[in-house]
């Protein structure tokens, strides 16, 4: 084992990685398990609706490049549409 020191994060110089992206997750909103798909109800759209609006605000459009990435489940893809 060697007995040289780890140095601590705030010794280096530079940082030990990069940042390449972030990546944001999000579920579908609340649903009624019903026989139409999607099946959001209105308070669901509006969950989905106010997240969409709180990650725009944190995208920078001059720096970053954005996109919906969604499963091919009605719930999902009906919250992507949104």
């Amino acid at each position: 084992m060697s007995s040289e020191a780890i140095p601590s994060p705030e010794s280096r110089e530079e940082a030990p990685f990069e940042v390449l992206g972030k990546i944001s997750i999000m579920r579908h909103g609340a649903t009624e398990y019903t026989e139409q798909y999607p099946d959001l109800t209105d308070l669901g759209v509006e969950q989905v609706r106010a997240q969409a609006r709180n990650l725009k605000e944190k995208i920078d459009p001059e720096k970053e490049d954005a996109f919906i990435a969604s499963s091919p489940s009605p719930r999902a893809r009906g919250s992507a549409e949104i």
